[in-house]
């Protein structure tokens, strides 16, 4: 149950003031216990009375051109509970838009492999197959130790666009997301505001085979408290490709193998070419040099 109180007063407060409340109770959502199918969020917002595991496609959809979001809240439960939306295992797919996920929880400990307690405050993805579509959809408010919206691993595929990460938090690494183990995270015009980890304020991409891009974003006000990749943490020979992103170079930390540009292979000057609607790019260097351009509009790691 979610309350939401409105007052009418301003501070300070004078003798006369009156307070009038709106309490709005959002209502159980009717498809928690659905693991596939077409569903849209009612427009007052709905809570999920579990985590749903997806089996097959789901389609979750709140109404274009609304605002506020719908919300859809996690579904809620102890403080060592996991109540985190969704779990997509392998050869799953979810697709999300226009929505305000809130209120995933994920503990820190126990931590170990599959990191289904630990990772994904609101969503969790492993296996090859396992997708994530997110289209114009907010992210706010969730938690766990490992990406604290979302977590992918195992060759799973993220594909964001124009989504909204604030105010997330992981204990770890990944305040956001934690993207790992030969998993790809992809993200068009998005915004990444007042997330905070240990490592990786915003984004933590760790694992050889684990590719990252973050294209046409905004990445502001992110904290790592180990000082280690306020925005954007790489470890041990991840790949991390930045485009025409409005993020600072000193935001980014690399260590034990993991590095930012990688070298410009095919696939990342497609996706840069498909991005501007281009045919063809070019790509020159590697390491922190890499460029890839696409007449002369977009280019790997170009630091706004």
């Amino acid at each position: 149950t979610k309350l939401y109180i409105r007052a009418y007063c301003h501070l300070p407060l004078p003798s006369n003031c009156q307070f009038s409340m709106d309490v709005v109770v959002l209502p159980p959502c009717t498809f928690s216990d659905k693991t596939s199918g077409n569903y849209t969020v009612p427009s007052l917002g709905c809570t999920l009375t579990k985590m749903i595991t997806v089996d097959g496609a789901m389609n979750v959809s709140g109404v274009e051109g609304e605002s506020p979001l719908r919300e859809l809240a996690a579904v809620g439960g102890t403080a060592s509970g996991t109540t985190r939306h969704f779990k997509v295992p392998e050869q799953n797919k979810l697709f999300l838009s226009f929505l305000r996920l809130t209120g995933g929880k994920v503990t820190f400990t126990p931590c170990s492999s599959p990191y289904d307690t630990c990772g994904g405050g609101s969503i969790y993805l492993s296996g090859s197959g396992a997708l994530l579509d997110v289209k114009f959809t907010q992210f706010v408010g969730n938690s766990a130790g490992f990406g604290g919206a979302i977590f992918v691993r195992l060759s799973a595929s993220v594909n964001v666009l124009g989504v909204t990460f604030e105010s997330n938090t992981a204990a770890s690494n990944g305040g956001a997301v934690w993207c790992g183990e030969s998993s790809s995270f992809i993200t068009t015009r998005s915004t990444f505001s007042s997330n905070s980890a240990t490592y990786g304020g915003a984004v933590r991409a760790v694992d050889s085979g684990t590719k990252s891009v973050i294209a046409a974003s905004t990445l502001v006000g992110n904290l790592a408290s180990s000082g280690n990749g306020e925005d954007v943490g790489v470890y041990t020979n991840a790949e991390v490709f930045v485009l025409n992103s409005a993020i600072s170079s000193t935001n980014l930390y690399e260590t034990e193998g993991g590095h930012f540009g990688g070298t410009c292979t095919l696939d990342v000057r497609a996706y840069c070419a498909s991005t501007l609607g281009r045919s063809e790019c070019s790509a020159s260097g590697t390491g922190t040099s890499a460029r890839i351009t696409c007449g002369g509009v977009c280019a790997v790691n170009h630091f706004e």
